[in-house]
């Protein structure tokens, strides 16, 4: 008798595999997977965002596993979400895979992608799977926002305070320990907790950071609904070059202080807390007033909360006040056509 493990893989059974994985679709989804496309009835202002990741362009396969690729897929797309301070309501997924892939990728990636789907409540709702010449993600999050229109990179005023929620520079950290040490179980971690027994907890953090960056949900949420936040934006690029992309939209300078990134560390930490890149920390801004409700009301179960900045009238650009000096940063980012 033949089993289903020596059943040769195909589209179909790779969407079956999918059936029989359910979630819990939210209330206002009435048509999720297995149809020609997912039905939600509106409950008012939404908020969509779309992320490649390529192979060879965004990760290498001998640096990630499977399961691991899947969940940072997610979470990535989950962070810009957290920017505009909604909350998640489903997800879409693209798939390419080379054919001498799929038996080993597809169901540990999508273990990971759903798994990442449960922990946050955005199911998936849907998707296309192809064949690739390498392995392709395209990732589409909804969110819903509550009936207000969200919070965008434009809303910043000068005399704001610049501030972040989230770690800066640990995931360009995780990226060079990947870059100078060998970890051979990688290939083969398929939960967070596989992943922290790969090194001590100092260097364990590092990796975490890198391949399972948290998106600031509850943050961006929880700053929404407060009417704190006058501008925000995820930093993706780089704290030097998101905050560049802030202070263009909202037609101010931007101006970081040096002390308050180190908070008294080294100021060799500066450079990669700068430009470091797949941070996914939280950056937005606040006036005067609602400084000081943040201040007062910040709840205690969410990351901590740090002023770095403010916002000056001036040409948009991001500066660094440094010795009681200021220079001017580079805050292009990366340019995946230059």
């Amino acid at each position: 008798m033949t089993s289903e493990r020596d059943t040769p893989l195909s589209e179909a059974r790779l969407l079956d595999w999918l059936a029989r994985h359910p979630q819990h679709l939210p209330e206002n989804v009435s048509v999720g997977i297995g149809d020609d496309a997912a039905v939600l009835r509106p409950p008012g202002w939404q908020a969509l965002s779309t992320d490649l990741l390529i192979e060879g362009v965004h990760f290498r396969p001998e640096w990630i596993s499977p399961w691991l690729l899947g969940s940072k897929a997610a979470r990535v797309n989950l962070s810009d979400l957290a920017a505009m301070g909604a909350r998640p309501n489903g997800l879409l997924l693209g798939l390419g895979l080379p054919r001498e892939r799929v038996a080993g990728w597809f169901e540990p990636l999508l273990e990971g992608l759903l798994e990442c789907c449960r922990r946050f409540q955005c199911p998936l709702l849907g998707g296309d799977l192809s064949s690739a010449p390498c392995l392709t993600l395209s990732v589409t999050v909804l969110g819903d926002l509550e009936g207000a229109a969200g919070v965008s990179r434009a809303g910043g005023r000068a005399g704001d305070r610049i501030a972040v929620i989230g770690p800066l520079g640990e995931s360009r950290r995780g990226l060079e320990l990947l870059q100078h040490e060998r970890f051979p179980a990688l290939a083969a971690v398929d939960s967070e907790a596989a992943l922290e027994a790969l090194a001590e907890p100092a260097r364990a953090r590092l990796l975490r950071s890198h391949f399972l960056p948290h998106p600031q949900l509850e943050a961006g949420l929880w700053l929404r609904r407060q009417g704190i936040a006058s501008a925000m934006i995820d930093v993706s690029d780089g704290l030097a070059a998101d905050l560049g992309k802030l202070a263009r939209a909202s037609r101010v300078r931007a101006v970081l202080d040096a002390g308050a990134l180190t908070g008294g560390g080294p100021e060799s930490d500066l450079d990669i807390m700068l430009n470091g890149g797949e941070d996914y920390a939280l950056l937005f801004t606040l006036n005067e007033e609602d400084r000081h409700r943040l201040g007062t009301g910040y709840p205690d179960e969410l990351p901590p909360c740090r002023e770095v900045g403010r916002l000056e009238t001036g040409q948009p650009g991001v500066w660094l006040s440094q010795g009681g000096r200021r220079r001017l940063l580079d805050a292009e980012g990366y340019d995946h056509f230059s």
